[in-house]
């Protein structure tokens, strides 16, 4: 990968592609895919290399909820399906109900940052690494025709731009070691955010967390970047119907209920009475004190539980990281909720 020594945030700070492509890069990433495939279908064969389907005579942006389709007039060719995105990767939930749409005979996920589980059935990841070379060469094929000079000077800084965005996610120092805080320091937060890269960072710093989780603890969390931050969770069902379990999302643990997990509706639309059940019911497991070294770590002076809700049926408490908490050490706070929810499934 031809991407220069120095600070890749600065680069990108100063990159104009990516400045133009902050305020919406799924559609950005996603319109770059139509005009070449849409306009220059011929120079556009090497994505042939990644799948047969990226070859045809109809190219639409957003149809049936997928970014970007590729198909033919006849009624037996290739029918392709993709989402795009940089970061925002959709949940196996929203995936399984795009993939009932049974006019697709491909479905695509492309993005920067790797799913965390394996996509459902019948879905096929798509890297931005798998596209360097291919779109590469459909620059030089752009270049070879004599007459489209601008299109593959275009081309080729926008392949510059994905190798820099790789680079970023894999190679940078983002401070994601066991012994670097968990949450960005002021400073660092401000750059990131000034160069419009925090949502990014972010959630590619989540991604390794939940790496690290799995590696060194052996502890296996669900990873969401579907939502604008990007969390990770782990939960245990229970004889009572309930789901017990705990979320880290921008800097703060939660204690989390769904209720009636099974039947998620019946709680919609009531706050209020979430939170008198949950309060009645399971205060015990919501709270923070009853585990001293999580306690400890997470510590809140404040006199009483605050209790939030979210649609349909979620109830839960929170503790905000503090400041120079390491990576290692949220860990071990992680793994002691995990304990405690386990314990508390089982009994209830």
């Amino acid at each position: 990968m031809r991407v220069e020594k120095g600070d890749v945030v600065e680069a990108l700070a100063h990159d104009p592609l990516y400045q133009l492509s902050a305020s919406d890069q799924d559609g950005f990433h996603t319109g770059m895919l139509y005009w070449l495939l849409s306009t220059h279908l011929n120079e556009a064969r090497p994505l042939k290399e990644i799948s047969l389907s990226f070859y045809g005579s109809i190219v639409e942006r957003v149809a049936n909820g997928y970014d970007l389709y590729v198909g033919h007039d006849d009624m037996g060719g290739y029918k392709l399906g993709a989402v795009n995105t940089l970061h925002s990767i959709p949940n196996g939930e929203k995936l399984a109900h795009l993939g009932r749409t049974r006019f697709f005979t491909h479905r695509m996920v492309i993005s920067l940052i790797h799913p965390a589980d394996e996509l459902p059935e019948p879905w096929r990841h798509v890297s931005y690494d798998e596209l360097l070379r291919p779109l590469q060469w459909s620059a030089e094929n752009l270049r070879e025709t004599g007459s489209h000079e601008y299109e593959a000077n275009l081309l080729s800084r926008y392949v510059k731009l994905l190798e820099r965005l790789i680079y970023l996610r894999d190679h940078h120092p983002l401070e994601t070691d066991a012994r670097d805080a968990a949450v960005l320091d002021a400073d660092e937060t401000r750059r990131l955010k000034d160069a419009r890269l925090l949502p990014l960072v972010e959630k590619i710093r989540l991604s390794r967390f939940a790496e690290n989780l799995e590696q060194h603890c052996g502890l296996q969390v669900g990873v969401d970047l579907s939502e604008s931050h990007g969390s990770i969770q782990y939960s245990a069902p229970s004889n009572s119907g309930h789901l017990f379990g705990w979320k880290y999302q921008a800097g703060r643990v939660r204690l989390t209920m769904k209720l009636d997990h099974l039947d998620v509706e019946r709680w919609r639309g009531q706050s209020i009475k979430k939170e008198q059940y949950a309060r009645k019911n399971f205060s015990d497991f919501f709270d923070f004190t009853s585990m001293p070294k999580v306690n400890y770590g997470l510590y809140d002076d404040a006199p009483e539980m605050k209790w939030h809700s979210q649609e349909p049926n979620i109830s839960y408490t929170y503790r905000t990281v503090p400041p120079g908490m390491t990576h290692e050490e949220l860990a071990d706070i992680l793994v002691a909720l995990t304990s405690h929810v386990e314990r508390y499934s089982d009994l209830h």
